[in-house]
């Protein structure tokens, strides 16, 4: 469960200043200086924490550490940058994060450290990009993209439990979009990116009864967001979903088109079909990005899905809103306290955030589609030899945590 703090920033420009003498690219250069604050009443070691900074439109990324005051200075080019940071201390996580912040001068930042908790369960890969279809004869056929799967892994050393568990994805639907969101504020007149994550198009939901699906440490589950069924049979580069394994997004009231929601196969039992707790958009399938999806996994607290979409938020606002420029599309307001696990893809480094800092401070890039790549969460090969079971790398931050892998984990 993430707690969230109000992200703040302080930029205090000043002149760039040439600070290399005779070099001729001096008064390119600009001398800035960030500096990690931690929240009122938390205290944190500052020393010794490496700031990123990327290069938005430019691609190049630097880094600086920071002294014993949480302090580190840069030498950059004029230009659009994000800012990125974490420190670990146990099961907390403190990441500080700032988009699109521009240069072009040297100036001082203050950027606050976020608190969240690391999750017991987590995502540990995303595959959505789709691959190629060849015949027999090797002859291109076309691309496949009905094979969208995510794999959940219980990151702890004691069982957890599935039942109640929610998956959904965030709008808008890709990076390269502009958040629909970035100057809607709440009734309480907070920034409602600071509040509550964006759920669209659907909502889905495990079934049980509190303890009917457990997920022992170390051990996988496979959501299905297409079609829960052996995908290898004509397409060869694809995957075989129809395992025990495996649970399926699949509502034939909601999400008719049987070309992307194929009947789930023999192996998939009736309560490995997720409950679609609430349609939120018009399509007649399942709508998961091919390039740049932002995912997350929570639980409903304090009321049952239903009592919740039926009432209003703990802060005071509609759970369901109708989505900024779209007369038809709605959206779920999901508090970020509530996330266990959430990652941010983009196509490129100059996709736009939709994530809160306490959610996922970073992202990872899926660099193109239809090549059969997928998105992986690192191992903790130290944790992991200590535990005796896979322990995967975890800061909230999945620009820490995974990498672009060239073939899915459950190809064959």
């Amino acid at each position: 469960m993430m707690k969230r703090i109000p992200l703040l920033a302080l930029l205090l420009a000043c002149s760039c200043v040439n600070i290399h003498g005779d070099n001729p690219y001096s008064t390119d250069l600009c001398d800035f200086t960030v500096t990690l604050a931690c929240a009122p009443g938390e205290k944190v070691d500052l020393n010794g924490i490496t700031i990123k900074a990327e290069d938005v439109t430019g691609n190049n990324s630097y880094s600086a550490v920071t002294d014993n005051e949480g302090t580190a200075t840069f030498l950059l080019p004029r230009g659009l940058y994000r800012f990125m940071a974490g420190k670990k201390v146990g099961s907390d996580m403190y990441n500080a994060s700032l988009e699109r912040t521009s240069i072009t001068g040297s100036a001082r930042l203050v950027m606050p450290l976020t608190h969240s908790f690391l999750g017991p369960i987590v995502i540990k890969e995303i595959y959505c990009g789709g691959c190629k279809q060849f015949s027999e004869s090797g002859e291109y056929l076309g691309d496949y993209q009905s094979d969208k799967y995510a794999i959940l892994h219980n990151n702890s050393s004691t069982v957890q439990y599935l039942d109640s568990l929610c998956i959904a994805t965030l709008a808008p639907y890709n990076s390269a979009s502009n958040p629909p969101f970035k100057d809607v504020k709440t009734e309480s007149g907070d920034k409602y990116m600071d509040v509550y994550a964006p759920v669209i198009q659907a909502l889905w939901q495990f079934g049980g009864e509190g303890k009917t699906f457990p997920l022992a440490p170390g051990e996988d589950v496979i959501v299905a967001f297409n079609g829960a069924v052996d995908h290898t049979v004509q397409y060869k580069n694809s995957i075989n979903l129809n395992r025990e394994d495996c649970f399926a997004c699949y509502n034939i009231t909601y999400f008719f088109n049987e070309k992307y929601h194929p009947a789930p196969g023999d192996k998939i039992s009736k309560d490995h079909i997720l409950n679609c707790v609430v349609k939120l958009g018009q399509a007649n399938a399942y709508t998961v990005s091919i390039n740049s999806p932002a995912m997350l996994i929570f639980r409903f607290q304090g009321a049952s899905a239903q009592q919740y979409i039926g009432s209003r938020t703990p802060f005071g606002d509609d759970p369901i809103i109708q989505l900024p420029g779209s007369n038809v599309d709605r959206i779920l307001n999901v508090p970020w306290i509530w996330v266990i696990d959430a990652v941010e893809v983009f196509s490129s480094m100059s996709g736009n955030k939709r994530m809160n800092v306490s959610a996922d401070a970073g992202y990872v890039i899926l660099s193109d589609t239809n090549l059969g790549h997928t998105l992986m969460r690192k191992t903790d090969e130290e944790a992991t030899k200590a535990a005796g079971y896979e322990v995967l790398a975890d800061s909230n931050n999945s620009s820490e945590d995974f990498y672009e892998r060239e073939i899915q984990s459950l190809h064959e």
